[in-house]
């Protein structure tokens, strides 16, 4: 459009505006992004912090085996006790979202 240079210099402004208007989009998403993350890290360890297990030697009155077997968390089972902390997060972050929103 060699003809109509303000036409060239309004869709050139317009062009750089959505630009810079997208990328301030991608910034404000990752610093929300990483907000959230880091809450659900602290609830996270605050409920690893509340749960106890109990140890071989801190049991009291179970000397059957197989009821010490069942109290201790194996690495597989921890992982997924920590899904399920973690789903649980979710779901009351979006009951308070659905609550307030």
């Amino acid at each position: 459009i060699p003809h109509r240079p303000a036409l060239v210099q309004v869709i050139l402004v317009a062009c750089i505006a959505f630009g810079i208007a997208v990328i301030c989009g991608i910034i404000v998403f990752c610093v929300i992004h990483q907000i959230v993350k880091a809450e659900e890290r602290q609830q996270l360890t605050l409920l690893y912090e509340n749960v106890q297990i109990p140890l071989l030697g801190d049991q009291e009155g179970s000397e059957d085996s197989g009821s010490e077997e069942s109290t201790h968390l194996l690495p597989e089972n921890e992982k997924e006790l920590g899904k399920f902390i973690i789903s649980v997060i979710r779901s009351k972050r979006r009951e308070n979202i659905r609550r307030n929103g």
